[in-house]
């Protein structure tokens, strides 16, 4: 009953309101998922948006479909970002205007611009996964933080890496023994 608390409440629905209409717009534009794209669009679609992901592929590249697997879960992730791919084969002047020699390479860019530490070039810096033992799975095998993560690096994405178990219990977040209470109580006895 509380009119200062219904003002607020209004007040931070309209908000919600126009954050969920810029969202619904922004997707209707291709965010929020991989959008494949020819030579011709490449520069119209980098340009006129502030942050945009662009993978460079090959069909026959067993590589590339793996980026393509991981950049369409960061891309539902990140709405911020626009995220795009180009056949290679089929836009050689960007590739070799852009000095693309390995594929899969992954491009970040701001308002249409670049430089050579904004890109991710094969699976290099990708740390493999592991099984429980600690072994790597095998080298085409990766978390998909990893990639998310040097994305959020290079600023192109809106990134915040998750916390550790031990920073957590740091923290006080967790439990600081892995073993349960009630599991303390039955060994106590």
């Amino acid at each position: 009953d509380d009119p200062e608390l219904a003002r607020i409440r209004n007040l931070r629905l309209n908000q919600i309101r126009k954050e969920q209409i810029a969202l619904q717009v922004k997707q209707r534009a291709g965010y929020g998922q991989l959008t494949e794209i020819v030579q011709d669009e490449f520069l119209p679609k980098i340009t006129k948006e502030p942050r945009c992901v662009v993978h460079f592929y090959h069909n026959d590249f067993h590589r590339c479909s793996i980026m393509d697997h991981h950049l369409q879960i960061i891309a539902a992730r990140h709405p911020e970002c626009l995220f795009l791919k180009v056949n290679a084969e089929k836009a050689p002047f960007f590739c070799e205007k852009l000095n693309i020699m390995v594929l899969p390479t992954v491009i970040g860019f701001f308002e249409g611009k670049t430089n050579p530490n904004q890109r991710q070039i094969g699976f290099t810096d990708l740390k493999p996964a592991t099984d429980e033992r600690g072994n790597p799975k095998g080298e085409d095998e990766w978390p998909t933080s990893e990639l998310e993560e040097k994305m959020g690096l290079i600023g192109v994405i809106d990134y915040v890496k998750q916390a550790t178990e031990e920073e957590l219990r740091k923290f006080g977040l967790l439990e600081k023994s892995s073993i349960s209470a009630s599991r303390r109580a039955v060994v106590r006895g």
